[in-house]
């Protein structure tokens, strides 16, 4: 979330004789503090995991542990869906978009790849996130810069999403471990 501060300072100084003999000085201090725009809340879907709060700002999305097959063959095993709502908007959105970071992979930037910190951590496997009810040809880029656009349902009612575990390329054959990543979301408003 970007939150917008912009601060005015106006002084006033006159530059003669009697300034310089004043006890008082004089500061005209403005500012002007703009409030986030929203609050983004994250609920889960169709029964799927999700954990952590908006006072830490990190949530975890568990999927269930699946074997090669059920990557392979793209099963509702290797998905879970969730929610993002924006409340307690300030002011009225016209508009509103996103972008989704983090670590991808040198075969796509489609899917992020495993922290290099996990210990028995898959390989050749990562994590990509696309509308609910999307084919997966319609994955979002997570390169951190391709914006996403909201509709105006979206931002009423929410913005319906499937993470989504895929092989990261064809050229080599998936290596099972632990997967995790972290994504990042940047939400921008007008």
């Amino acid at each position: 979330m970007r939150f917008f501060l912009r601060l005015t300072l106006l002084l006033t100084m006159l530059l003669n004789a009697s300034w310089a003999l004043a006890v008082d000085i004089s500061v005209n201090f403005t500012a002007t503090i703009k409030e986030t725009t929203c609050a983004m809340t994250v609920s889960a879907l169709n029964g799927a995991n999700i954990s952590g709060d908006s006072a830490s700002e990190n949530y975890f999305l568990d999927i269930p542990a699946m074997g090669v097959s059920d990557i392979t063959n793209k099963t509702s095993k290797t998905e879970a869906s969730f929610k993002l709502l924006p409340i307690n908007c300030n002011n009225y959105i016209s508009s509103m978009s996103m972008t989704i970071g983090g670590k991808h992979s040198d075969y796509t930037d489609t899917l992020l790849v495993n922290d290099s910190s996990v210990t028995g951590g898959a390989n050749y496997i990562g994590v990509g996130f696309k509308r609910l009810n999307d084919d997966d040809s319609l994955r979002f880029k997570v390169d951190g810069t391709t914006s996403i656009n909201w509709t105006r349902n979206d931002i009423a009612n929410g913005f319906d999403i499937t993470g989504i575990v895929r092989q990261t390329t064809s050229s080599h054959n998936m290596e099972p471990g632990t997967v995790q990543t972290k994504a990042i979301f940047v939400f921008t408003y007008n």
